[in-house]
């Protein structure tokens, strides 16, 4: 089971990175980034990434829980749409508006451009681990109620990098009710598993 849980974890920091790399070179090529256009340019360009790797992230979810424990017979599919609904982000998002903010605010604030521009990538990065961490969590949750074996808790898995507040959390054997309960900080790189009642 350590093996499915350091291949489904690392498949979704993966995932993180590459997401964190795209935002970061939006906000590098963005153009005039006070003008409106430019910041509904970011909103869709970023509302679209960041959408469809939660989509990917649900997806590995819902696939890792399947390999511990397949669907039960007769039991409606997982689904990733049901997975998100509560989680997928839109033009109105965090992630889709404030880091073009945080670009102009450095900017009026005297940093130079691709200082501001990289404070913003970082920002924007740190937004959408949260939003593919909430799609994680809502693929595991979908995945568990689809599968044969009751889940009695979720536990916190920790990365190769695990920092020592993580550390912590993990070693007090905390068993929580739902993958969302599981605590996190920003930029956390750890991941989320389930504790099988058998």
């Amino acid at each position: 089971m350590a093996a499915v849980d350091q291949r489904h974890r690392l498949a979704q920091q993966r995932l993180a990175g590459a997401v964190q790399a795209a935002l970061m070179g939006v906000l590098m090529g963005l153009q005039d980034p006070d003008s409106e256009q430019a910041q509904l340019t970011y909103a869709t360009l970023a509302t679209r990434l960041v959408a469809g790797a939660q989509h990917r992230s649900a997806t590995f979810a819902i696939a890792y829980l399947h390999t511990l424990s397949p669907p039960a017979p007769g039991s409606p599919p997982a689904s990733v749409d049901r997975a998100l609904a509560d989680a997928l982000v839109t033009p109105g998002s965090p992630v889709a508006t404030s880091p073009v903010l945080r670009l102009l605010a450095r900017l009026a604030e005297g940093d130079e451009e691709p200082v501001a521009r990289q404070a913003a990538g970082s920002y924007a990065g740190a937004l959408a681990t949260g939003d593919l961490q909430a799609a994680q969590r809502g693929g595991l949750t979908e995945g568990a109620r689809a599968g044969q074996r009751r889940v009695r808790g979720w536990r916190k898995e920790l990365s190769a990098d695990a920092c020592d507040w993580c550390t912590e959390i993990a070693a007090g054997g905390g068993r929580y009710h739902s993958p969302a309960t599981v605590p996190f900080h920003e930029r956390d790189h750890c991941g989320v598993a389930p504790v099988f009642a058998n």
